[in-house]
Order: C-alpha cells, then structure tokens, then sequence
C-alpha cells in the first residue's frame, strides 16, 4: 500500500495557478507535476489563492463546511447536556415525593 504523500503550502499554490494559467489540460500538468489523476481538481474546489497576500486560503464552501461540523458537534453536546438534566431533574423529583 502506498503512503499518502504531503504536499507543501507552496507547491499545491503553484499547481493551481498552472492550471489557471498555462493553458494546458488538467491531464497534461498532473502528468508533467507527477500527481495523481484529480490532485489539482480537488486542491482547486478546497483552496483559493488569496491575491492580496499569494497565501492559500481555504475556499468558501470548505470554510462553510467547517463551521458547519463545529455546530454539529456543539449542537451534540448541547442535546447530551439537556438529556443529563432531564434524568436529574427526574431523578431528584422522585426522592421528594
């Protein structure tokens, strides 16, 4: 089984703008860069290249989905903290009786 390789900051940046850029087909640069079929395509929908500062940036959609998985998990445990008080209070309102 091959191990999955990590791409640096600066090469997923340079490979998205050679697609944008070069006028070549996707195809032709995976195989010239050395990657695997859909690399790029998949770095293009996560990563956008902020102009201002040349740093990559996650894309809206990905930002969106991340903050949607952190409101889920506090959404989670907001329901188990509410589920904990209701045993509570059912429990301490049997012993009064």
């Amino acid at each position: 089984m091959q191990a999955k390789r990590q791409y640096s900051e600066e090469f997923k940046k340079d490979a998205i703008h050679l697609l944008e850029t070069s006028g070549k087909r996707l195809s032709e640069i995976e195989r010239d860069l050395g990657i695997p079929h859909g690399l790029i395509r998949n770095l293009q929908k996560r990563f956008q290249v902020n102009p201002t500062t040349s740093k990559l940036e996650l894309s809206e959609v990905e930002q969106l989905k991340t903050e949607l998985r952190q409101v889920k998990r506090e959404l989670e445990i907001t329901c188990m903290e509410r589920d904990i008080l209701k045993k509570t209070v059912g429990i301490f309102s049997k012993e009064t009786r």
